[in-house]
């Protein structure tokens, strides 16, 4: 549902805070020394994981984690992260070749394991790659399942068999990394076990390795129950606490925030909401320091920019090279003017759009295929479609703001980060449930689902206040 909006965030992450210390007093009770920034990255994930690598294990090690880099296999590797910790090992990636990736040979070589803990079946991670480790002279362990439920349940048996003593588990969705790795460093430093489910029922291989743990007294739900439902959580051994946003970044804050007396605060690590990639081969080393995760996207959202500011560390790591966390957020954020001290009303008005405090949206523009009009409309105006022939395609609308913030769209249960002086793009595509393809929504469909109109409305969010409300109507 979401793939064009997903298109247009991916064209470029952005971090770089150091330095955030001089524009905002909210941090000089934080600190007094500007963070610094590192980079770990390089030309693409394989190369980013050995760069990860070399930073946390400068000398040999006994064991690797070794997992699938490619974007439809990464949910196989999603409960790695705990047992990589216990084994010290770190994660090294390589592609779905026939042979190891060039840089997780190379790393392999340096590291000379006698290990290799293996998170997918060989229909990923080929038979011809573990052959490959057995000539290096590593054994490999093969802990893939079925699916990535039974692939969770293998790595905690795993940990089990390691000598890990499970008191607290985490649940996470199967389908969705990106809740997985919010939590995923702290799970790793805590001993956690992480198990993915599906969103309505509990996997039956997780359900029995659930039923033969004793001494559970906590479960942690990550994500809301879109994505890991109540049913699921009602069968869930302990203390059942569930961590969730609108969002993924908001979920991502929540679980920074639920375990803020966990986490220390000397190194935060950013990575690619997005490609979530970098985040993973990066747990085992966000965890030797019990560190955060911090997720972003092209911009860093609202809640997450709070996060920043008030815990401020000593360095942070960029997990990526500049294609995937560009330094551009950190002028972003230096530019951003502070909310107005008082109240968040708002105000509506034509021409020049809607107003509050320091927020302003500057343009706003409904984009038809062919084109119906000019397309200009006022916020809080209604757009006349009534005469447009029933094969118009309703792509969306464009919207433009003088500063960064959050597009928060009521009834749709979506945020969109919005970067000032820049038009963004909000597709239907991405908004109607089973309309995806990007070629909009035609006159016809919306009339039958809609009737004679349809609403979009929302707000603008700056750290987590209404600055401007948003209105456009579609006369259909």
């Amino acid at each position: 549902m979401r793939k064009q909006l997903n298109r247009l965030i991916c064209t470029g992450m952005a971090i770089g805070l150091a330095g955030l210390l001089a524009f905002s007093p909210l941090i000089a009770t934080a600190s007094t020394v500007s963070p610094t920034l590192t980079r770990l990255g390089g030309g693409d994930q394989y190369e980013t994981a050995a760069k990860i690598a070399e930073q946390g294990w400068t000398g040999t090690t006994d064991d690797v984690v070794l997992s699938a880099g490619m974007t439809p296999n990464l949910v196989d590797a999603l409960a790695a992260g705990p047992l990589s910790t216990k084994l010290k090992a770190p994660m090294i990636l390589t592609d779905g070749g026939n042979t190891l990736n060039t840089w997780a040979k190379q790393e392999l070589q340096r590291l000379k394991p006698s290990k290799a803990y293996i998170t997918s079946g060989t229909a990923v991670i080929k038979q011809s790659v573990l052959e490959e480790l057995k000539e290096m002279g590593i054994a490999p362990i093969q802990l893939g399942g079925y699916d990535q439920y039974e692939t969770s349940v293998n790595i905690a048996k795993e940990m089990l068999n390691q000598g890990v003593s499970v008191s607290q588990v985490v649940i996470a969705s199967g389908t969705n990394p990106a809740d997985a790795l919010s939590i995923a460093s702290i799970a790793a430093a805590q001993g956690m076990p992480i198990l993915a489910t599906s969103r309505d029922s509990l996997p039956s291989s997780v359900k029995s390795f659930l039923d033969s743990l004793s001494g559970v007294n906590n479960s942690y739900v990550i994500g809301g129950s879109a994505v890991v439902g109540n049913t699921v959580q009602a069968q869930l051994p302990g203390t059942v606490q569930r961590y969730a946003g609108l969002t993924k970044y908001d979920t991502n804050i929540s679980v920074l925030k639920g375990f803020s007396d966990v986490l220390k605060k000397d190194k935060t690590y950013v990575a690619n909401g997005e490609t979530l990639v970098d985040a993973l081969a990066g747990v085992s080393l966000a965890a030797q320091t019990s560190s955060a995760i911090l997720l972003t996207a092209k911009t860093l959202p609202t809640t997450s920019c709070d996060y920043a500011l008030l815990n401020l560390p000593s360095e942070y790591v960029a997990l990526g090279g500049q294609a995937v966390v560009p330094q551009s957020v950190f002028d972003e954020v230096m530019t951003t003017e502070p909310l107005p001290e008082s109240g968040s009303g708002t105000s509506t008005g034509g021409g020049g759009g809607s107003t509050s405090g320091s927020v302003k949206i500057q343009n706003l523009k409904a984009i038809m295929a062919p084109a119906y009009g000019s397309g200009k409309v006022s916020n809080g105006s209604t757009y006349d479609l009534s005469g447009a022939p029933e094969t118009t395609h309703v792509i969306g609308f464009s919207i433009t703001v003088n500063q960064s913030c959050d597009l928060q769209l009521d009834d749709f249960g979506i945020t969109i980060p919005l970067s000032g002086g820049e038009a963004t793009q909000v597709n239907l595509d991405d908004l109607i449930p089973g309309t995806e393809g990007g070629n909009g929504v035609s006159l016809k469909t919306l009339r039958v689902l809609y009737g004679d109109s349809i609403l979009l409305q929302g707000k603008l969010l700056k750290k987590s206040s209404v600055v401007a409300d948003l209105s456009l109507t579609l006369k259909l």
